[in-house]
């Protein structure tokens, strides 16, 4: 049988308690805070779409306070009015405009398909009317634009320091535009050049940059196995109605002179190759 606990040390036993209950209390953990509430989810907002954008395909410049074409899409509004590179631009619709921004934003301020009365100056002075297009999205958008146009007669300079003639005449042509600095460009010759051995004499494949001679010259003779023809046009000075925005790019042209494919990029040198070879095969029909 336990022996009881003397009242003395029951007393003694219930004071203790008494003085550490308040600091056994202050031990227990204390409850969590609250997270803060969550935003509430904002509404969203749909972009507004813009209405589509008159366009002329042209290239502008400020010279002297006056508008100037610099470069005329090939079969783009502008090309189809009559207008071409080296145009001076007085007025749009009667509208004076004395500097490229102004102009384009004539221009953009109208919806596709509107007419415009374009006054020209120079020793001629003349107003023509275009209809305008709706403006593209990107540089590709518009290169894509010249499919189904004639490619204009013009010449590049050959390594020979001979001219090249754009292009070539009464076959199937690859127009390359390329450039020495270009990784992409270094990556598809070679395609290129096995492409042109396999096909002969029966298409030309040109590769046309716009660098100085004598560097393309020199990166030419530091790569011999180039089986294709190569030539410069610098700036593609004689060529304004073809817009080169990257590098590389191509144009695959019938025998005709008609642009049948333009490409950039070298993602693009597969549908390039197809493409020519269609062309050689309907040459042989």
């Amino acid at each position: 049988m336990p022996r009881p606990i003397p009242r003395s040390a029951r007393l003694a036993l219930a004071a203790t308690l008494l003085v550490a209950a308040p600091a056994a209390a202050a031990e227990l953990p204390q409850p969590a805070t609250a997270p803060a509430p969550l935003p509430a989810p904002q509404p969203t907002v749909a972009p507004v779409p813009q209405p589509p954008s008159g366009w002329l395909g042209l290239r502008l410049a400020t010279r002297d306070g006056q508008v100037v074409a610099s470069a005329v899409l090939s079969a783009g509004p502008a090309d189809r009015a009559g207008l071409a590179a080296g145009d001076t631009i007085l007025a749009i619709n009667g509208q004076p405009v004395a500097t490229s921004e102004a102009m384009i934003a004539i221009i953009r301020a109208l919806p596709p398909a509107s007419t415009v009365e374009v006054t020209l100056g120079g020793a001629t002075p003349r107003t023509v009317k275009a209809t305008l297009a709706e403006r593209p999205k990107n540089d590709q958008e518009i290169f894509r634009k010249l499919v189904g146009s004639q490619f204009p007669s013009a010449r590049g300079v050959g390594l020979d320091h001979k001219p090249v003639e754009l292009p070539a005449a009464g076959q199937p042509t690859v127009l390359y535009f390329w450039a020495t600095w270009c990784p992409s460009c270094s990556r598809t010759a070679p395609l290129l050049s096995t492409l042109q051995q396999e096909l002969g004499h029966h298409a030309t494949i040109i590769a046309l940059s716009p660098e100085d001679p004598l560097e393309v010259a020199a990166y030419a003779a530091k790569h011999t196995d180039l089986a294709y023809t190569i030539a410069t046009d610098t700036d593609l000075a004689s060529i304004p109605q073809i817009w080169v925005a990257a590098y590389p790019s191509w144009l695959v042209i019938d025998r005709t002179g008609t642009i049948v494919g333009a490409h950039i990029g070298a993602g693009e040198v597969g549908a390039v190759e197809t493409e020519l070879r269609g062309l050689v095969n309907q040459s042989a029909k």
